[in-house]
């Protein structure tokens, strides 16, 4: 999010230039108006000391480690879960991952307004809290209704963290330092869903599943608590309107106190239809997105599938113990972070040197060739990792197929965020909002099918059903923008 610069003074009078002060019957010069802003003494959040900026970096990244790492940590004890309350393991058991998933995809279209009507903090605030009571209470259901519901709400407060947690780091760091801010937030999203499955692995193995629940809402509980110690409001524009509020009250005879945002206030009604009614236009009327997203989709929903029933596959077809099998979602943080290191070190370079054989115009379809990376990646990865497992070879031999699956999909991810950047400039977060809207409906419907796929096809077939869907979009959706994309930009009206 692009900020207004920081102007020289944080109170200063505005008077029309080239005009004299007019005067009321005192002789005294009336002042139109007094202008709030950043200044030396009030500085801008970007500002601020780097420790303090750091320090609400870290917690914010730690935050959301915490409620990425609970879709998965309860899927080594969904066996356990559908014994106890009875649930259906085909159906209700992967629901109660799904259910958390959907509102973690659609809470940040949905909280999204908020932050920009009553800051970041408040936000943040607000969602732990209801992430920590209703994941809390998630350990005390004592019924699946109870259990879906909980995590419904759960997911819903936890939805909170992704969008504050972008919004923070875009107001911490000016551009040039905000890459490390979003590689170190970014990690979150790696680190937390092999964590989480191991450490559900360990728990279900030796303590009830109820303490999976137990021991999230008290790391959220604490991290609540140092959380209302370290975390200052970021949002500039309602960092000076409540210093206008402040400066009103010390002085109301001052003048009339205005800051530069005053006229880019909205009601909460046009920031739903920024955040939520645009994506859901953008993907009915712009073939660009609809390709992207349902690409990326495809993806999403297959890397949710997978860890919904990767459990079962080390459980009960490899006959491993919960806390071995566990240790098998190690495969999937090594694939992230390898599609991680690739897209930051070569997506750049790509684009640059094709920028340069260009006549150094730069074009977003200059984003698509890494993509070829994840054809060649994800789809192969599908066919190895169904068969080498329904085949029951080495645990080796699949993990390094998911390795490369994962690996693949990280790469789909990242291209295809940075080609919306580039194609719609102004609406770049309405573009990927429209992404994740799909992203979200694929993680929650994917794994709903995916035991019973496996069940009547096996791993080899039901994996090979998996790899056809992805090889039927990874191959023409970026031939296709490669060479009709920009005659399809220019007959949007949302691109330049």
């Amino acid at each position: 999010m692009s900020e207004a610069p920081p102007e020289k003074s944080a109170v200063s009078y505005s008077i029309t230039p080239g005009t004299q002060p007019e005067k009321n019957n005192d002789d005294e010069p009336e002042l139109q108006a007094v202008l709030v802003n950043f200044d030396d003494e009030f500085p801008h959040p970007n500002q601020w000391p780097i420790t303090r900026r750091w320090a609400i970096t870290v917690l914010i990244t730690l935050l959301n480690v915490l409620v990425n790492l609970s879709t998965t940590i309860v899927a080594p004890s969904l066996d356990k879960i559908c014994a106890e309350l009875k649930m259906d393991p085909n159906i209700e058991g992967p629901l109660t991952i799904s259910a958390y998933v959907l509102m973690l995809a659609l809470g940040p279209l949905l909280l999204a307004p908020f932050s920009e009507l009553w800051g970041r903090v408040p936000l943040i605030h607000a969602g732990n809290l209801v992430y920590a009571v209703f994941n809390l209470a998630c350990g005390f259901a004592q019924n699946r209704a109870q259990l879906v519901a909980f995590r419904v709400l759960s997911g819903f407060g936890s939805g909170a963290s992704p969008v504050v947690g972008i919004g923070m780091i875009s107001d911490l760091f000016p551009a040039e330092q905000r890459g490390k801010g979003l590689a170190v937030l970014n990690m979150a999203f790696i680190l937390a869903t092999p964590i989480g499955a191991i450490v559900g692995g360990f728990t279900s193995y030796s303590a009830s599943w109820r303490y999976d629940f137990y021991a999230t809402s008290a790391v959220s509980g604490v991290l609540i608590m140092i959380s209302a110690l370290v975390f200052r409001e970021t949002y500039p524009p309602v960092v000076l309107g409540r210093r206008k509020k402040q400066l009103l009250k010390n002085d109301p005879s001052h003048g009339t106190y205005r800051t530069p945002y005053d006229n880019d206030h909205h009601t909460l009604a046009a920031l739903y239809y920024k955040t939520l009614i645009r994506p859901v236009q953008f993907l009915t009327t712009q073939p660009i997105i609809q390709l992207l997203s349902l690409y990326a989709s495809i993806m999403y929903g297959t890397t949710y599938l997978i860890f919904s029933t990767f459990p079962t596959l080390w459980e009960k077809h490899y006959g491993e113990p919960k806390d071995l099998a566990s240790l098998h979602f190690i495969a999937p943080g090594i694939g992230y972070f390898i599609g991680i290191q690739i897209g930051m070190f070569t997506a750049d370079r790509i684009y640059l040197a094709l920028k340069r054989r260009n006549h150094n115009e730069g074009r977003p379809e200059f984003r698509l060739p890494l993509l070829a990376v994840s054809a060649v990646c994800a789809p192969p990865a599908l066919f190895w990792y169904g068969w080498t497992a329904q085949a029951k070879l080495h645990w080796a031999v699949p993990n390094v197929a998911i390795v490369f699956l994962m690996c693949g999909c990280t790469i789909v991810f990242q291209c295809v965020t940075a080609y919306y950047i580039d194609a719609f400039p102004l609406y770049a977060a309405s573009a990927s909002g429209s992404s994740f809207l799909l992203r979200g409906l694929c993680a929650f419907g994917f794994p709903l099918f995916g035991p019973s796929m496996y069940e009547h096809l096996g791993y080899g077939w039901g994996n090979s059903l998996l790899g056809f869907l992805a090889l039927a979009v990874a191959v023409p959706v970026p031939l296709v923008l490669w060479f009709y994309g920009e005659r399809l930009r220019r007959v949007s009206s949302y691109t330049m």
